[in-house]
């Protein structure tokens, strides 16, 4: 078994059971959720069974609108794909973390500073390059500690890592309390992660922040849309890390999902992602604090640093921003061009294209397409053609 979390974990439910359950104590019968699953998963929505029940999409006052107003994790890409053109230079460069933090950086953002870059195709301008096992291991060997490290190309906290400190026989103790040697740590990231590592700072998160997320960093995630009227915030969600987790991530059970206000920073409604949202949590997973009244910090400055950002990236209608809550103010953790709405659902237990939503993504596509449209001349026009130069 590796030593980095190389899957998320997902904790699906025992659909028999469900079902069962579903029909003793909602009066749903087998026919009846057959039917409503069957419309759902092969309607406009694409909602999965597991989502379905997850959801709590059977309860009656949700029940009729469910199929309009949720979205399953396959349309929900389609959408994306929608306000976001797949193929484009934008997208390849976005989805690696070193590149976006270099033009996040280059515009003005805050980044987490870069310390050092393994590839086995070889190093990047402006961070130290590693580009062997050897040197992976020589680096971790002297490399001052805390270090975050984390794959170029993955999501979700693949590979994702805090380096926290260094015992007296030189192994290097991970944030859950693991130690490995420097040579085993190398020898893993050279065969899991050839295309890139990036070691970087490790954030400190405010003591209100800490409360909550426990050692480990709890992000913002920022959905941003692009519409006529320019970018703006669409939603936003807190992902509270598990008791010991190393980052917030599904590569790790009993993690919990806030709804967050951007106007004003307060926690709306936290959701267990264990757990159906028919039951919201009251208490974050890691330190067991209350959830209830909070206020983040730093959260209409975060959303205004996501709508400045957006302006970088014309080609994209939708952008999911991590946003790290720092003791300085928020920095940008990565940026993702196909967000997961499921985790607002979830977490706000209401569907993303609800009334005050769908509207808001509609003109976000209508200008996206807009705003990309490119027009040829064709050659009845009688436009002169230019030569490259």
């Amino acid at each position: 078994m590796s030593m980095f979390k190389l899957a998320t974990i997902k904790r699906e439910l025992d659909l028999a059971q469900t079902m069962a359950w579903v029909a003793r104590k909602h009066g749903m019968s087998y026919a009846r959720q057959i039917a409503v699953l069957s419309r759902l998963m092969y309607g406009p929505s694409k909602i999965e069974p597991q989502d379905y029940y997850k959801l709590g999409l059977f309860r009656a006052d949700i029940a009729a609108t469910a199929g309009q107003h949720y979205l399953g994790n396959r349309a929900s890409q389609r959408m994306n794909e929608a306000l976001g053109p797949a193929r484009t230079a934008q997208r390849a460069l976005l989805s690696n973390k070193m590149l976006t933090g270099h033009v996040l950086t280059g515009a003005g953002f805050r980044v987490p500073r870069n310390l050092a870059y393994y590839c086995a195709a070889g190093s990047a301008p402006g961070v130290r390059g590693l580009t062997d096992a050897a040197g992976l291991a020589d680096y971790l060997r002297t490399v001052d500690l805390p270090v975050f490290g984390k794959p170029v190309d993955e999501s979700l906290g693949i590979g994702a890592t805090s380096f926290v400190s260094r015992s007296d026989s030189g192994a290097i103790r991970f944030g859950d309390g693991r130690e490995y040697a420097p040579e085993t740590i190398a020898t893993e990231i050279v065969q899991h992660f050839p295309r890139g590592y990036l070691f970087q700072e490790l954030v400190r998160q405010p003591t209100s922040i800490r409360a909550l997320a426990g050692p480990a960093v709890g992000t913002l995630r920022v959905v941003s849309i692009w519409g006529s009227d320019g970018p703006r915030g669409l939603y936003g969600v807190m992902r509270l890390p598990a008791k010991g987790a190393m980052m917030d991530a599904h590569t790790q059970s009993d993690h919990a999902i806030c709804h967050v206000d951007l106007t004003t920073g307060r926690v709306i409604r936290t959701q267990n992602m264990d757990q159906m949202c028919i039951v919201a949590t009251t208490e974050a997973p890691a330190t067991g604090a209350s959830v209830i009244g909070v206020t983040l910090p730093d959260v209409p400055q975060a959303v205004a640093m996501c709508e400045s950002a957006h302006r970088l990236f014309p080609t994209h209608g939708v952008l999911g921003y991590d946003v790290m809550l720092t003791e300085d103010g928020p920095i940008f953790g990565e940026v993702n061009t196909n967000p997961s709405h499921m985790m607002y659902q979830r977490a706000a237990d209401r569907g993303v294209m609800s009334p005050d939503l769908a509207p808001l993504l509609a003109d976000a596509l209508a200008a996206t397409t807009a705003r990309i449209a490119v027009r040829l001349p064709s050659a009845a026009s009688g436009a002169k053609r230019k030569r490259p130069r």
